[in-house]
């Protein structure tokens, strides 16, 4: 009776350790992958041919793509945070028309994410007090902003976008609100 074909169950840990370095390091290159983990270069070049090393290569690189879809998404929610920040998420108004900071542990990560610095300065008033400043650096928005533009395809290149008919990124104008005719 002829004996079964292997299966993913039957790689021997060097075939194995083989398949990572195959998909990884070796960028799909047979030879350079048993280099790496020190087997001949004809016994390598075979591996790639067997039935049950190519199921465990497919099973490596869906485990790369799950990461790398992961890593994509993570940032995805970077570059959004930071293009659509709004500092008025950070501070607000005080009735005497200063400006406090929010406390910060009650700010989501989608806000903190778009803070770049954040900075206390003290000067002492030579009276023993202090006056005490803190300053916050937002990330900047323009970069996040083009970056998603291309992501998205908006800027014609992207994947199924019609270049003939995609809008055009020139710039952002900012209007302020209109002074009532009377003043």
């Amino acid at each position: 009776m002829a004996n079964p074909k292997p299966t993913v169950e039957d790689i021997t840990p060097l075939q194995d350790l083989w398949c990572s370095a195959y998909v990884g390091e070796a960028r799909y290159n047979a030879q350079e992958a048993g280099r790496i983990v020190g087997i001949s270069v004809d016994y390598a070049k075979e591996l790639p041919h067997k039935t049950h090393i190519k199921e465990r290569i497919a099973q490596l690189q869906a485990d790369t793509a799950k990461r790398l879809q992961v890593a994509e998404n993570r940032v995805m929610r970077e570059l959004l945070a930071v293009g659509f920040s709004d500092i008025s998420e950070i501070i607000e108004v005080t009735p005497e028309g200063g400006l406090s900071v929010k406390a910060f542990e009650d700010l989501p990560r989608s806000v903190t994410s778009a803070i770049k610095k954040v900075k206390l300065r003290r000067a002492n008033r030579g009276d023993g007090d202090f006056d005490e400043m803190l300053e916050i650096e937002m990330h900047a928005k323009q970069p996040a902003l083009d970056r998603l533009f291309d992501y998205l395809g908006l800027d014609g290149k992207g994947a199924g976008s019609d270049a003939a008919s995609a809008p055009t990124f020139t710039g952002l104008t900012l209007i302020g609100p209109e002074k009532d005719a009377a003043e």
